[in-house]
C-alpha cells in the first residue's frame, strides 16, 4: 500500500507498505519480503528541503544456503539547496544495518554509514559538480573519495563529459578519470 500526503506537518510525507508471500518452486522454499519506506521532506524557505528517510526489509525463507531471516534497516538525512543561480549545494548522512544475528554463523550485524557533500553548478551548456564522501564500513578501514565531473553539453551537436576521481583507503590512494562524449540523435541513433 502507499500513502502520500504533500501537506504533513508543513511538508510532504510518503509511506509505503509492501510484502510477497511464496512458496518457491513445488511449493518446497517458502518465504516472505517485507518492505516498509518511510520519506519526510520538509521546506526551509524557498531554497532549501531537508529530507528524512527509513527504509526496512525483511526477508524470511527456509532454504538451507540462506539465513533463515534477513532484516536490512536503512536511515538517511539530506539538506539540499540552491544556494545562488544556477548553483546547488547538499549535505547527506546514511547509515546501512543488516541484521544476520539469527543465523548462527554469523557473530555479529554488519553496520556502515557514509556522511558527504556535493557542490553542483551550470552554466548555459556548462555544468560541473564536486563531492566528497567518507564512508565507515563494517570490520573494513575507513575510505575518503572525492569526485570532480564537469561536462559540455550542445543540443545541436551533442556533449562531452569527464570525472577525475581520488580515494584513500588503509594509506592506499587511488585515481580514477574518464572522459565520455555524445552525438546529438539523427534518425533515432546517437554515437557516444
Amino acid at each position: 500500500g502507499t500513502f502520500v500526503h504533500p501537506n504533513a506537518f508543513g511538508g510532504g510525507l510518503a509511506l509505503l507498505f509492501d510484502r510477497v508471500d511464496t512458496d518457491g518452486p513445488g511449493g518446497q522454499e517458502s518465504g516472505t519480503l517485507q518492505s516498509l519506506w518511510l520519506r519526510y521532506l520538509h521546506p526551509l524557505g524557498d531554497r532549501f528541503t531537508i529530507a528524512g528517510e527509513i527504509r526496512n526489509r525483511t526477508v524470511e525463507s527456509e532454504i538451507e544456503q540462506a539465513p533463515p531471516t534477513v532484516k536490512r534497516l536503512t536511515r538517511s538525512v539530506r539538506l539540499r539547496g540552491r544556494i545562488a543561480d544556477g548553483v546547488s549545494a547538499e549535505v547527506f548522512a546514511v547509515e546501512n544495518k543488516l541484521d544476520l544475528t539469527a543465523d548462527s554463523t554469523v557473530a555479529e550485524s554488519p553496520r556502515n554509514a557514509h556522511y558527504g557533500g556535493r557542490l553542483g553548478w551550470s552554466l548555459g551548456g556548462f555544468w560541473g559538480q564536486a563531492s566528497v564522501r567518507h564512508l565507515n564500513p563494517a570490520n573494513r578501514p575507513n575510505l575518503l573519495r572525492a569526485d570532480v565531473d564537469g561536462g559540455l553539453s550542445a543540443e545541436s551537436l551533442g556533449g562531452v563529459s569527464g570525472r577525475l576521481g581520488w580515494d584513500r583507503e588503509d594509506g592506499n590512494a587511488r585515481t580514477v578519470w574518464g572522459v565520455s562524449g555524445w552525438t546529438r540523435p539523427v534518425l533515432g541513433l546517437s554515437l557516444f
